[in-house]
């Protein structure tokens, strides 16, 4: 009668353990990463001692991020405005983060902690010398 020997009885129980296992670890599923919105340009009309404010839903924790895209007339780039970012309460901006002085291409950026309604803020800083039309870009997660 022959005996398989102890080694050999082991290599076949590993062989067949590894087989079941199929050589996978496993692992914990990856959620997938948030999708970057972007809010339609926001643009207006920016008087002397003015204010203007714009509300946008925001549905996933994230970077937000406001920059201003375009300031007329712009006194060759050299004219600057305040931007804000804040919380809408639905009647009013409660400001969160200020850059009071936002050139074009310049802009403020903040973090949402969840889903919520944001607010963007646009306002003369104490520069304008006549009324300004601009534009915002806003984007989130």
């Amino acid at each position: 009668m022959h005996r398989p020997s102890v080694s050999a009885l082991l290599l076949l129980t590993l062989a067949l353990s590894g087989a079941a296992c199929n050589g996978d670890t496993p692992t914990t599923p990856t959620p997938p990463a948030p999708t970057e919105i972007t809010e339609p340009i926001w643009s207006g009309v920016l008087t002397v001692n003015g204010a203007a404010i714009v509300s946008f839903p925001v549905q996933d924790i994230g970077t937000v991020t406001a920059i201003l895209q375009d300031m007329q007339p712009n006194n060759n780039g050299t004219l600057s405005v305040g931007l804000d970012l804040g919380t809408w309460s639905g009647t009013s901006c409660t400001l969160k983060i200020a850059n009071t002085n936002v050139g074009v291409g310049g802009g403020v950026v903040g973090f949402a902690n969840g889903a919520g309604e944001l607010c963007a803020r646009v306002y003369d800083a104490g520069r304008l010398t006549e009324p300004v039309t601009f534009s915002v870009k806003v984007t989130h997660f």
